[in-house]
């Protein structure tokens, strides 16, 4: 059997070298994959949540309520609102901007109201929204490792702008949500002035001895005539009418030229002069302002 002779001396110190520079160079080889792809599996990549974009607040209304104080009211079985009862309209103004005034049927009904007048919320700048799109993550399984670094670097960027924008939008929501919460406070304290302001008139006493009905119908349908132009939108008028609808002072009819939704509010089912109006008949106040409440958000929704 032949042998070969181990290489001795400088030869065998030569070929020891190259012996261990061949295992380093296997060993960086293997190693090289894994360095490239460590950084960017290390990155934990949130999932972005979206913007919430305020909703619209609801078009502004004006409503008018007449309250008969003459002696044939109880007859008919009329009930006077309370505070209480005329919370859900109050409301309902309050969120998005309008007019209530109160006033009294009695002898002569041509009377100044008792007024709210509510401006409309502060509106969303929606236009305004970048909306951004977040970035999708590279797929390190899709990608030459070589460029693996180059591309993590573009979605860094993307991610960065994306950021960057989010919180542009997210901080004209957080001002918009504080002109909001004094808008609302602002209101809180009109509606508590008011609310004061009407007392006495829910609490007087039913005692006129006549009923100028067409006196009240004239100075409501001024009132809800009034110029509009400071709201953004023509508000819808509604006049609200708690009596037997019997005038006796004979003054001339009226013609409503405000076109209102009229509703009439007692509980014997009189008419008087609304069987020439157009009309809804109510047996409570409650009643008549769950239907009023219904009539605006049907309206809204449609918007």
């Amino acid at each position: 059997m032949a042998r070969f002779p181990l290489p001795l001396g400088r030869e065998l110190g030569l070929f020891m070298a190259a012996l261990l520079l061949s295992l380093a160079g296997c060993s960086a080889w293997s190693q090289t994959p894994t360095s490239l792809s460590a950084a960017p599996s290390e990155r934990v990549v949130q999932k972005p949540s979206p913007v919430e974009v305020p909703p619209a607040s609801p078009h502004p209304f004006k409503v008018v309520m007449l309250l008969d104080f003459s002696g044939s009211s109880s007859e008919h079985r009329i009930q006077m609102p309370s505070a209480e009862t005329l919370q859900p309209l109050l409301e309902a103004i309050a969120a998005g901007g309008g007019v209530m005034a109160l006033g009294g049927i009695c002898n002569d009904s041509n009377q100044p109201f008792t007024r709210l007048a509510i401006a409309e919320p502060p509106k969303f700048a929606a236009e305004k929204l970048h909306n951004p799109t977040p970035p999708s993550p590279v797929d390190e399984t899709a990608v030459n490792p070589l460029r693996l670094p180059e591309k993590q670097r573009e979605f860094d960027l993307a991610l960065a702008e994306y950021n960057q924008r989010k919180a542009e939008d997210e901080a004209l929501i957080g001002q918009h949500q504080q002109a909001m919460e004094a808008h609302q406070s602002a209101v809180q304290a009109e509606i508590a002035a008011f609310s004061d302001a009407i007392a006495p008139l829910l609490t007087r006493p039913v005692d006129c001895g006549h009923t100028d009905l067409w006196g009240g119908l004239q100075r409501a349908d001024l009132l809800l005539s009034e110029d509009s132009s400071i709201w953004s939108t023509s508000p819808d008028t509604y006049l609200l009418v708690v009596s037997d609808g019997l005038d006796t002072r004979g003054k001339a009819a009226v013609t409503l030229t405000s076109s209102p939704e009229v509703l009439l509010i007692n509980g014997s089912g009189s008419v008087g002069i609304f069987a020439d109006l157009e009309h809804k008949a109510f047996e409570s106040v409650d009643a008549a302002i769950a239907h009023l409440a219904s009539v605006r958000n049907k309206a809204d929704d449609l918007r």
